[in-house]
């Protein structure tokens, strides 16, 4: 069952309705839907977003879910505040499975080379958009400079209208004579 709120970027599948058989969702962004992902991610604009996603069970209580998106994002430029703009694209597998984790172990062997373990979710339904905003967020780049800007170029001068604060210890020097 797939619902939309009018509160955020939401597209749900119940647990329940996933198959063995890949299903293919697409996702694109409203105006209003961009207007709170850029605010949620301080961007200027976010211009589109747009995103196909393929989901299926694994097992009795697994989800995976691979997809693809493409964003056009405008950012503030670090150096001189212009508006940068930027073409996003990225592809993507999640692993989600339904019920607890298993219990904590005191040592943890980690292998890197491994596959990802995969994320618990306390409901038996999961939000595809907020797996695509996830995926954004960590793919926007987190320094955005314009074409030509250098901080070499930048002086720092150190205001001298500043008043010094007098030092609270002063006062013990009087008391010493």
């Amino acid at each position: 069952m797939n619902q939309r709120s009018n509160q955020k970027f939401e597209r749900w599948v119940e647990f329940e309705d996933v198959g063995d058989t890949p299903r293919t969702q697409k996702l694109i962004a409203d105006e209003s839907d961009r207007a709170r992902i850029a605010v949620l991610f301080d961007l200027i604009d976010l211009q589109s977003l747009n995103a196909e996603l393929s989901y299926r069970r694994i097992g009795k209580a697994a989800i995976q879910i691979t997809g693809a998106y493409k964003a056009h994002v405008v950012q503030s430029c670090v150096v001189t505040l212009e508006p940068v703009e930027s073409d996003l694209a990225s592809s993507f597998e999640r692993c989600y499975e339904v019920g607890e984790p298993a219990a904590e172990l005191d040592e943890i062997d980690f292998d890197p080379d491994a596959e990802d373990p995969p994320e618990y979710l306390a409901e038996p339904r999961i939000n595809l958009a907020e797996i695509v905003t996830e995926q954004l967020g960590l793919d926007i780049p987190p320094f955005p400079r314009a074409d030509g800007a250098d901080l070499s170029s930048l002086e720092y001068a150190p205001d001298d209208s500043v008043d010094e604060k007098p030092n609270p210890f002063a006062i013990l020097k009087t008391l010493r004579q």
